[in-house]
């Protein structure tokens, strides 16, 4: 399904979705916009941090900025592998 069509569904001019593990903000030719946070970890691209959004609404412009973090799972793993690699 296209994204006009799911934006039609929603009745909205701006859809916000995730666990794609790609991060990514579109404006359509409609002039709406799709925004995508990505992931809580382990995101395609060889990034292993995880990302989130920050939207604001600035003189009605919609203003999105990533933000990426060290995932909690991605410190457990790290710490696994250490402990059995001795």
């Amino acid at each position: 399904m296209c994204m006009e069509r799911l934006l039609d569904l929603a009745q909205a001019d701006v859809l916000v979705c995730g666990y794609t593990h790609i991060p990514f903000h579109r404006i359509l030719s409609s002039g709406r916009r799709v925004v995508n946070a990505g992931s809580r970890g382990s995101p395609k691209g060889g990034n292993p941090e995880a990302c989130y959004i920050v939207r604001a609404a600035l003189d009605s412009k919609l203003v999105v900025k990533f933000r990426c973090v060290l995932s909690d799972i991605v410190r457990g793993e790290g710490n696994r592998r250490k402990r059995y690699a001795k």
